[in-house]
């Protein structure tokens, strides 16, 4: 090969690269701008509670919370109370049994499209004990 065709593919080369590396930048650009300076509100939707309780389902829109709860203890309780911070309490004085699931709904007035970060504390106690225990964990959605 003569040396002004060696040079020719060199240049060639280096042409493809830049524009690969030029639009490389503009594919990660779009991506950020998309991520970082987007107007939408983007939250994860989790939400969990401590023992002995588990959070099977949850909803949140505008008219406040519903929650889902399974007794995951090895005895039955009486739920005195579900409080969603920011949102309200409701006191269903409700027994709950070993494996049982039940619904909590909680009314409140909320705003479309904004986050919602809560806890959450539910108030319990043991089958025949006056000692109230106390279940807590929070809860992140969008509010729909």
């Amino acid at each position: 090969m003569k040396k002004g065709a060696k040079t020719l593919v060199w240049v060639i080369a280096l042409i493809i690269t830049v524009v690969l590396f030029i639009l490389f930048i503009a594919l990660i650009s779009g991506i950020l701008s998309y991520y970082y300076f987007s107007n939408e509100v983007k939250t994860y939707s989790a939400a969990v509670v401590s023992a002995p309780f588990y959070l099977t389902a949850w909803k949140v829109d505008t008219a406040g919370v519903s929650l889902e709860l399974k007794n995951n203890g090895g005895e039955d309780y009486t739920i005195k109370s579900v409080e969603v911070s920011g949102c309200g309490k409701t006191t269903p004085q409700a027994a709950i049994s070993e494996g049982e699931i039940r619904t909590f709904n909680i009314t409140c007035s909320l705003t479309k499209g904004e986050a919602f970060k809560e806890d959450i504390t539910i108030t319990y106690s043991k089958e025949n004990s006056a000692l109230d225990l106390a279940s807590t964990g929070s809860m992140t959605q969008t509010v729909g």
